[in-house]
């Protein structure tokens, strides 16, 4: 089953040309990595796959599950599971992990976070126990 599909995808950012005629194909449980110099266009082409406002192609479609997703906000993509995980989170002295969390969190529904991080801690115990 195919993932992720890109079609024709091309940027342009302050009058560069960042990507050109982009075509990709991720099927799913398959696993791939995106490898060229500084500068060749790695990071924006993810800036382009999560949404990031600033990286609107000038053409070319995205498909996630069969879905065009190309118009579709950061916030939605995230929602169905489209997002960037650093290889190096960003770290916010003083903060608890609680506070880390709704740092990102637009809509504070009460309750929300301790559900998330309930889910987190019972997530890592399972992981623990098929370790043992």
């Amino acid at each position: 089953m195919e993932l992720l599909r890109v079609e024709k995808l091309s940027l342009n950012l302050e009058g560069r040309q960042i990507l050109k005629d982009l075509s990709l194909s991720v099927k799913s449980g398959t696993i791939h990595s995106i490898l060229g110099p500084n500068a060749a266009g790695k990071s924006s082409l993810a800036y382009v796959l999560i949404g990031c406002c600033d990286y609107n192609p000038q053409c070319g479609r995205i498909y996630f599950l069969g879905k065009d997703i190309t118009s579709y906000p950061i916030q939605k993509r995230a929602k169905i599971g489209i997002t960037l995980a650093w290889q190096e989170p960003a770290r916010f002295e003083g903060l608890t992990v609680k506070d880390y969390i709704s740092v990102g969190m637009r809509e504070k529904k009460p309750g929300l976070i301790e559900e998330s991080l309930y889910h987190v801690l019972l997530e890592r115990q399972k992981l623990l126990m098929r370790q043992q």
